[in-house]
């Protein structure tokens, strides 16, 4: 995530948090650990140490331990913690991120008067603001003599929001009372406006994305006019816009006309983003062609390789609409939260899906802006497919044979739950053929054809239905 806030010491706990984490029973042995990491026997025993000491630092003792031997590491969590909540939780204790919130805040008066306050040396204090200094300049922000944030006001926000979100996530004591309940007002117009229900995470992210909005305007700073406002219809005959235009007008912000107007859209196009309005509508205001033709490429590739009805085409239609919307004004966000995402599930689930979205980008390199989102869009895209497509109606079957000795009843309950577990082209064969692929009983049966056999206990165990997808995917990468 926002790794630049971490200590080298923090940054190797947590790679070996998530070694764990990824391992079979959350167990590895000591001197793969070693090879896999890169770490002396030395630094692999300290590392350890120091987790230990960080879960009862951190009050998480009852949530997460890790457990050794001379040979081998294991490490228990609960289903309320992860690798994620220890790294947000080293974020938001660290300098770095205290030194940028300060500044952001306009709390910070000087070095020396940070390093007094925070009982730091000044050299300490100067050396890491200097290194912020340099990552923010990266993305276009900088940090003024003043120890104002100036910059590109986009970027100043896109990047606080999601790290505050992230970091902070429903903690909104750090701003200014006067922002908070400005800031309560507006959702509380959104929310009447907005009728279909709006997830939590949803609703965090507008909160501190009113806030750090509110914050800028109250020290000041404004967005300017971009190419974001070609990409959908303008806003002002809506009565939501109305609403919050009026709002915005009865404040004391010192914008011009046209900046208030950008500030409201800007909200309008975070709403959009959000994925907070009816698919229908956002298919009525979005005017980009860039986006129709990502949207047209699309699916006009996905109707090459599989199956689509003109209902399909229409949702796929939609869903791109948000997709291509949100990468072409968000990416920055979507792309750090994406970053290390591991597709193994989806290769081993959705293999066919995973194989044209790889080669449906590939062959748009030379469409610059997809190719550029790439990252954004493969996860994205690949959501898509699994949430509207049915793989029945575009893979060739697969043919499996039941027969339990427990009878009909029985093999029918193993076939229902194999449906269940599969959205699949399967077909049952009521008797062995040249065609069956393969043969589920807890019997062995000696035949002509040479259909693969799995033999069950009955009933069936957790490893015996694991061993029955491994199987099934084997065969469909065959047919």
């Amino acid at each position: 995530m926002f790794v630049e806030f971490l200590e080298k010491k923090e940054s190797r706990k947590l790679r070996l948090l998530r070694y764990l984490e990824e391992q079979p029973a959350m167990l590895a042995i000591k001197d793969t650990i070693m090879s896999e990491l890169g770490l002396s026997t030395f630094l692999l025993n300290k590392t350890l140490e120091e987790l230990s000491e960080d879960f009862k630092q951190l009050g998480l003792c009852t949530r997460i331990s890790i457990n050794e031997d001379y040979r081998s590491v294991q490490l228990e969590e609960s289903s309320r913690i992860d690798a994620n909540v220890l790294e947000n939780l080293y974020i938001r204790r660290s300098m770095g991120f205290s030194m940028v919130s300060t500044i952001l805040f306009g709390r910070f008066d000087s070095v020396e008067k940070y390093a007094n306050d925070n009982f730091i040396s000044y050299p300490v204090v100067y050396k890491k603001l200097k290194v912020y200094r340099k990552e923010l300049g990266k993305l276009g922000i900088t940090v003024n003599r003043e120890f104002l944030i100036e910059g590109c006001e986009q970027s100043i926000r896109k990047y606080f929001l999601w790290l505050f979100s992230a970091v902070y996530e429903d903690d909104y004591s750090y701003y200014p009372a006067s922002v908070l309940k400005a800031a309560e007002e507006l959702c509380q117009i959104i929310f009447r406006y907005i009728k279909q229900t709006i997830p939590l995470s949803s609703r965090r992210d507008l909160k501190h994305f009113i806030s750090l909005s509110l914050l800028r305007m109250q020290q000041g700073f404004f967005l300017e006019k971009t190419d974001e406002n070609k990409l959908l219809r303008d806003f002002e005959s809506y009565d939501i816009f109305v609403s919050l235009d009026q709002w915005f007008t009865s404040k004391n912000y010192r914008f011009t006309e046209e900046q208030k107007n950008v500030e409201v859209s800007e909200l309008m196009f975070f709403l959009v983003a959000l994925d907070t309005f009816p698919k229908s509508w956002l298919s009525d205001v979005v005017t980009s062609d860039l986006i129709k033709e990502m949207n047209q490429a699309f699916i006009k590739g996905v109707s090459r390789e599989f199956s689509v009805s003109a209902a399909e085409k229409q949702r796929l239609n939609e869903e791109c609409n948000l997709v291509h919307y949100q990468a072409l004004n968000f990416s920055f966000e979507v792309n750090r939260m994406l970053k290390e995402y591991d597709v193994a599930y989806f290769l081993e689930v959705f293999p066919e899906f995973v194989d044209f979205s790889k080669k449906f980008i590939s062959n748009q390199k030379n469409n610059t802006i997809i190719w550029e989102l790439r990252e954004v869009l493969f996860l994205k895209y690949l959501l898509i497919l699994i949430n509207i497509l049915s793989l029945k109606d575009s893979l060739p079957p697969i043919y499996i044979y039941v027969d339990f000795s427990y009878g009909r009843l029985y093999n029918e309950l193993i076939q229902k739950e194999i449906k269940k577990i599969n959205d699949l082209n399967i077909i049952f064969d009521t008797h062995v053929t040249r065609r069956t692929n393969l043969i589920l009983s807890d019997r062995n049966f000696q035949t002509s054809v040479s259909a693969e056999k799995i033999i069950w206990i009955s009933p069936p165990r957790v490893t015996d239905w694991s061993h029955f997808n491994e199987k099934i995917l084997e065969i469909r990468k065959r047919t």
